[in-house]
């Protein structure tokens, strides 16, 4: 299914640039990229405290980065075929009185993170189940990224922090999949652009509170 990207509205050139570059660099790297698609919340009775840290994105990715180097070693001290990954990403910072696009009570404005990560598909090629079965989450990518984002809170130390968990939402189709060498390349490769371009929508005053709004990695 296509993405109508003229529903974003008008976009800020600079950050088309800056979302196509990213996804450009990734690509080189990776030939096999899977990019995933991904929304940080805060805690609704927490917002306030949270909502002028501006490195939360900066720790979450560290988090995620920490945990994904120590799946890496022990994998490796076990003799299993593993392949490394770097992490690039984008994100945007919103504010609104919508929550996976129901409204808030009383009108409420609320802060959220939207975010693309990129990784190496050899390394990860899907994120794996969200959600518990028979009673444990499995240790997958899915998992690592919200623990990171629970660490990225300093919601940690919690006695059961897992049910902060939830705060990450992935949306409905999160990632794809992209293949440098398939004759369909410009095929997989536009979707993903038309779907990150959202990250690039101009945002009215409503939406913006006079933090930074727009970020990627920079290698």
């Amino acid at each position: 299914m296509g993405v109508n990207t003229a529903s974003y509205g008008p976009l800020n050139e600079r950050y088309v640039t800056r979302v196509k570059e990213t996804l450009d660099k990734c690509i080189k790297e990776y030939p096999r990229t899977m990019v995933l698609r991904l929304d940080l919340h805060f805690p609704a009775d927490k917002q306030k405290t949270y909502r002028k840290d501006s490195t939360l994105v900066t720790k979450f990715i560290a988090s995620l980065k920490s945990q994904i180097d120590a799946e890496y070693k022990r994998k490796d001290k076990s003799e299993v075929r593993v392949h490394k990954t770097s992490i690039r990403y984008i994100w945007v910072r919103e504010v609104s009185a919508l929550k996976h696009g129901v409204a808030l009570e009383n009108n409420e404005q609320q802060t959220h993170y939207h975010v693309a990560l990129m990784l190496n598909k050899d390394a990860y090629a899907y994120p794996g189940t969200f959600y518990k079965q028979d009673g444990r989450y499995a240790h997958n990518l899915s998992f690592m990224i919200m623990e990171a984002w629970v660490r990225a809170l300093n919601l940690h130390h919690e006695e059961v922090h897992e049910k902060y968990y939830p705060l990450v939402h992935f949306p409905k189709n999160p990632f794809y999949h992209i293949n440098k060498n398939r004759e369909n390349f410009d095929d997989e490769l536009q979707p993903v652009i038309d779907r990150l371009l959202y990250f690039a929508k101009i945002y009215t005053k409503e939406n913006m509170d006079g933090y930074r709004n727009f970020g990627c990695s920079q290698s």
